[in-house]
């Protein structure tokens, strides 16, 4: 009973669990690859609306869909 009181305190507190498999998006390093990420996303979308002709379109959003799964890989060594 008392580790499921703690449970439920760090849900209530929101503090990520120390055990849980998904931690690592509580980390400093993910949310600054998760804010770089964005930036890019919102550089290429203003390329996008400059450029609004579909062989300029689509080759960017490919590129940048690519790059935001490179950047946010969890797979890294």
């Amino acid at each position: 009973m008392s580790a499921h009181l703690i449970t439920y305190k760090r849900n209530l507190q929101l503090i990520p669990d120390p055990l849980h498999a998904d931690r690592r998006r509580a980390t400093l390093s993910y949310k600054r690859q998760k804010s770089l990420v964005k930036s890019l996303w919102i550089l290429s979308s203003i390329c996008m609306l400059l450029n609004p002709v579909p062989h300029i379109v689509i080759p960017i959003a490919l590129f940048t869909s690519f790059i935001s799964f490179c950047l946010l890989d969890e797979a890294k060594p």
